[in-house]
């Protein structure tokens, strides 16, 4: 897609895109490199954050090569690797070769992690450049600053509007998942509204109650399926 700064059309993209081929880091870094060049707000530092769930077939001396000229252009780098733990020594060498006092970090998800959120929400990669990193009275500001930005996944939309933004739309989304189980845990027999009767955007999913048909009336479930 054309380069663009509307979240929708980003969303849409990703969502219609679909999972196959092969995996191109270091294109997808050198373009996100380009496109920090001609932002708008030249007063915004530079920083590209890249989830990495395919193998890397750069070598790690090329990974160093340009994490050092990322450095050279002032861009900080976090990468978050999943799926592919051979990527690790690659990818560190990478942030190594990039990082500037602490602007750059690394985090691989464990495996077997069903949530990348919920590891991400406890790195420092959420957390801004002044934090100073994770520990004593610094790290204690900087859990206060992202519970003031809770909304937006812990990031200051001033400082990154479209990553708070990118994270804002994945948390309601979570939460609009997760809404259909917490309405049926709560309402006795799976009755109520659409959605503690387990119906997202009209697709019907598991709730622990007894199937309802559409118009309410209670369904026997011994009843053999056609």
């Amino acid at each position: 897609m054309t380069q663009t700064n509307d979240t929708d059309a980003i969303l849409n993209s990703i969502q219609n895109s679909e999972i196959n081929g092969k995996g191109n880091f270091f294109t997808a870094v050198k373009v996100a490199q380009l496109s920090l060049k001609h932002r708008q707000n030249k007063q915004q530092r530079q920083r590209i954050v890249s989830f990495v769930g395919h193998p890397l077939i750069e070598t790690l001396e090329q990974c160093e090569d340009l994490g050092k000229r990322l450095k050279r252009n002032n861009v900080a780098v976090d990468i978050i690797n999943f799926a592919n733990p051979e990527n690790v020594p690659k990818l560190e060498a990478l942030v190594q070769a990039a990082n500037n006092s602490s602007n750059s970090h690394f985090m691989d998800v464990p495996q077997g992690c069903v949530m990348i959120t919920d590891v991400l929400f406890t790195s420092p990669i959420l957390g801004n450049e002044d934090m100073g990193g994770m520990g004593g009275a610094e790290g204690g500001a900087g859990m206060a600053g992202a519970d003031r930005f809770a909304e937006y996944g812990g990031i200051n939309p001033e400082l990154d509007p479209d990553l708070a933004m990118a994270l804002k739309v994945s948390l309601e989304e979570e939460r609009n998942r997760n809404a259909p189980t917490v309405g049926g845990d709560k309402n006795e027999g799976g009755k109520g509204s659409n959605a503690d009767a387990g119906v997202v955007s009209g697709v019907p999913v598991a709730t622990d109650g007894p199937m309802e048909t559409q118009m309410g009336a209670p369904v026997d479930e011994n009843m053999p399926l056609l």
